[in-house]
């Protein structure tokens, strides 16, 4: 019985946390511009986890095998005012311009 309870212990225990995922309304790109170290958007779309420019401004991930694509995407909609819908981590701590893991464009 100690077996069965100790391998169920390290099952549970070990077993990988999901986060959950924000999904955003469909949003205006506001701004858009490249730092040094990766692309910044400021939307219409405010959230909790951004703390710059009134909870607006959000990042893409430039350690992210597609990041090249998904930042041609995003200027692509800027310039033709397409709007855009996010998904963001939740997990990740409040930063001046959170991560958007991954977005669409409508």
């Amino acid at each position: 019985m100690r077996k069965i309870l100790f391998v169920l212990l390290i099952v549970v225990t070990s077993s990988p946390v999901y986060s959950a995922v924000i999904e955003t309304p469909k949003s205006e790109i506001l701004l858009l511009y490249p730092t040094q170290e990766y692309l910044v958007f400021v939307t219409e779309y405010s959230n909790s986890l951004s703390t710059c420019n009134s909870s607006r401004r959000f990042r893409l991930d430039p350690l992210a095998p597609d990041y090249q694509i998904q930042a041609a995407v995003l200027i692509s909609a800027f310039m033709a005012n397409k709007e855009i819908k996010m998904y963001i981590d939740d997990a990740q701590p409040s930063d001046c311009a959170p991560i958007v893991n991954r977005f669409r464009v409508y």
